[in-house]
């Protein structure tokens, strides 16, 4: 056998072996090991004496507590007004029969009357009364009478000015809604028929007639603050449509109402 080529065939204490192999291994982990953990010491220097690094530490800290803060405020607004609305909508007072009054200001809208308008007085004094029944603190019926004022038109007819005088009402049944706010504060609504008429003497061609009688379609929204269990004050917005073929009627108006 070629010694020089093979090398030689004696073995090797095992010892030997293993302390051979161990320092191959890890001479050159400790090595790395050091190199690595020096870096790291000197990054935690740099770190430590950096303030821009020391206060971006604490930013998704601050985040977490903004974002906290928000959703913990959202959550206690929304359960004190479900709360308020909870309690208002368990008030018997809510429910049942009522009867109103209200004054204010009526308007009128005359149109297609196919002559000049040389003046106008569409506004008047107004007022209503009316009735109705909750069958629960939201839903109901309400039926009134209101009387919308005078108007005054005054058209060129050939050569001549001739002024027509008239005065508007409606008679209307609605269904209701209610919406509580709170157990004194809530908004209200009504939709419905109304039964309008406009009356005077006419002095105008047939064409330009603004008397007669209009079924239509109405609305009103509104809101009431309770004095007590039985007495709100209203404020009311109130659109009946067509009064005549000529004019529509609206109303602007304050009042009373008193629950059973």
């Amino acid at each position: 056998m070629n010694k020089g080529l093979i090398g030689d065939p004696r073995p090797r204490p095992i010892h030997e072996s293993f302390s051979g192999a161990l320092e191959c291994i890890h001479l050159p982990s400790r090595n790395c090991e050091g190199a690595g953990n020096n870096g790291r010491h000197r990054e935690a220097d740099n770190e430590a004496t950096n303030p821009v690094h020391q206060a971006s530490r604490f930013e998704p800290l601050k985040v977490f507590i903004v974002n906290r803060s928000i959703q913990n405020f959202f959550t206690l607004s929304a359960l004190c007004l479900c709360a308020a609305a909870a309690q208002a909508a368990d008030d018997p007072a809510s429910k049942g029969l009522y009867v109103g009054a209200a004054l204010g200001r009526g308007s009128f809208g005359a149109k297609d009357l196919g002559l000049p308008k040389a003046a106008s007085d569409e506004t008047g004094m107004a007022g209503k009364l009316y009735g109705g029944y909750r069958f629960t603190d939201t839903w109901g019926v309400e039926a009134g009478y209101a009387r919308l004022g005078g108007l005054k038109e005054t058209l060129t007819v050939g050569s001549n000015s001739v002024t027509q005088s008239a005065s508007g009402r409606s008679l209307y049944v609605a269904g209701t809604g209610r919406l509580p706010l709170s157990s004194a504060f809530a908004l209200n609504a009504k939709a419905g028929v109304s039964f309008g008429k406009v009356s005077g003497t006419n002095v105008l061609p047939a064409a330009s007639d603004m008397t007669g009688s209009k079924r239509s379609f109405m609305y009103g929204v509104g809101a009431e603050y309770r004095l007590s269990q039985n007495v709100a004050l209203t404020a009311d917005f109130d659109h009946f449509g067509r009064l005549s073929d000529k004019v529509r009627g609206n109303m602007v108006s304050a009042g009373v109402r008193y629950a059973f």
